[in-house]
């Protein structure tokens, strides 16, 4: 009777791996779909993951005073 219970609690724990999967599966094709289609997106993440800019546009790097706590905290992720 225990170990009919312990795998019925296995297969549920393997069925949530199951959906949780299929569901990041789901997302990263729409995320490649958007990435084949989408110039606004691919745009989008060239900004932010490549830290690209457009031709005549100005990037400043502001730092925080010595003695300030950054405001965007100790490990900013780009």
């Amino acid at each position: 009777m225990l170990a009919i219970r312990m795998a019925s609690l296995q297969q549920a724990r393997l069925a949530e791996r199951i959906a949780d999967l299929r569901a990041e599966n789901d997302a990263l094709r729409e995320k490649a779909r958007r990435l084949r289609e989408d110039l606004t997106f691919i745009e989008e993440v060239a900004r932010r993951e490549l830290g690209l800019i457009r031709p005549g546009e100005r990037v400043f790097i502001i730092h925080p005073a010595p003695g300030e706590a950054d405001p965007l905290g100790p490990a900013v992720e780009q």
